[in-house]
């Protein structure tokens, strides 16, 4: 079986989002049963966009209210 892995299971994960624990479980399975799961090469490049510019706004939230 072949799983297609959504951009946002991926950034629940990267930002530990309500979902987080879920899209471990998830993700426990995939290894668990043997499943081959994938992303798209659109998810790669919004991946590679999204995180570091949401990384650099957190941090200056975290700045603004410290």
């Amino acid at each position: 079986m072949t799983l297609l892995i959504d951009t946002n299971i991926l950034l629940d994960m990267v930002f530990k989002r309500p979902n987080c624990e879920k899209v471990k479980k998830l993700f426990s399975l995939i290894l668990e049963k043997d499943v081959l799961a994938v992303i798209t090469a659109s998810a790669v490049t919004d991946l590679f966009y999204i995180i570091p510019v949401s990384y650099t706004h957190l941090r200056a939230h975290e700045t603004l209210m410290n």
